[in-house]
């Protein structure tokens, strides 16, 4: 006979095992910074030689802090291989190849950023990877680019300041 302590024992679903999951995502993160070993390091000094840049080193960081906030919800889930990460992972390739060609370090810096997210997707799975899509985009603002864009930026900047100090009245 079931005790009362023990009839109101609800029966819990095993954790799912994110063991060889993990192990396989590690393996592949580990030869893709190898392989891509002189990308990321141009990478690195870009945030070293630029004020602009210097952020660069934070976001890795902050984008696992993340990810590790979300632990308890990604661990209910099932992580599964998924070939739409495969997918990513090639053309970031096919672009990385096309970087080197071109020896344009941003479009380099490009696609050696988006194979991580590319590697989670194949590795962890399609629910995974959707639920930290935000962490994994933020991975973007580690490239240096824009650059040629802060020209740009500071005559917008000037001219909405003149036109919003001629609505104002204030000469």
């Amino acid at each position: 006979p079931m005790s009362a302590a023990s009839e109101n024992v609800v029966p819990t679903k095993a954790a799912p095992n994110w063991g060889p999951a993990l192990t396989v995502f590690g393996a592949g993160l580990a030869f893709l910074l190898l392989a891509f070993a002189e990308s990321w390091r141009l990478l690195f000094e870009s945030w070293g030689s630029s004020e602009t840049y210097s952020h660069g080193y934070l976001v890795a960081p902050v984008s696992v802090w993340l990810v590790w906030r979300m632990r308890a919800q990604l661990a209910a889930m099932t992580p599964s291989a998924s070939l739409g990460g495969l997918v990513v992972l090639l053309a970031a390739l096919l672009l990385w190849a096309a970087g080197e060609i071109a020896d344009v370090n941003v479009v380099r810096y490009v696609a050696v950023v988006v194979m991580i997210p590319g590697l989670v997707w194949l590795c962890l799975g399609t629910p995974v990877a959707r639920a930290i899509a935000f962490p994994l985009g933020f991975l973007l603002c580690m490239i240096p680019a824009g650059e040629g864009l802060v020209p740009w930026l500071m005559e917008g900047t000037a001219d909405a300041t003149i036109f919003a100090l001629q609505l104002s009245g204030i000469p």
